[in-house]
């Protein structure tokens, strides 16, 4: 256990000194782990395994928070009884399995589209 003659070093004057960081500072790396949260606390796996297994009903994109594409899901699961919805999910978690955190992130978590194929 350290002593120190303060005890709270960390008071405002050096909170602006140290607790800012300089912006030419690269963005942080997350975890490339196929379960790791980003930021947004939306999870490659968690997208994946929803893709694969539950592809037709479009959870995936409920849990991605884009409910039109998961309406449209559900939709087209209703007039091709599954078979079209399924096989795209399963095609879209495969691809999620292949993909960098950073790549998810960028192509299904911050895209403004409602459906990212």
């Amino acid at each position: 256990m350290y002593q120190y003659d303060q005890p709270n070093q960390f008071n405002n004057e050096n909170k602006q000194a140290y607790g800012s960081r300089p912006s030419s500072y690269p963005p942080p790396v997350y975890g490339n782990g196929l379960f790791d949260d980003g930021p947004e606390g939306k999870s490659r796996g968690v997208a994946m395994l929803l893709a694969i297994f539950t592809g037709s009903l479009g959870l995936h994109y409920f849990y991605l928070g884009k409910t039109t594409g998961g309406i449209v899901y559900l939709i087209i699961t209703l007039f091709s009884c599954g078979t079209v919805t399924g096989l795209l999910g399963l095609i879209q978690g495969i691809i999620m399995l292949g993909m960098t955190n950073e790549e998810f992130r960028r192509h299904y978590v911050l895209n403004p589209s409602s459906m990212p194929f």
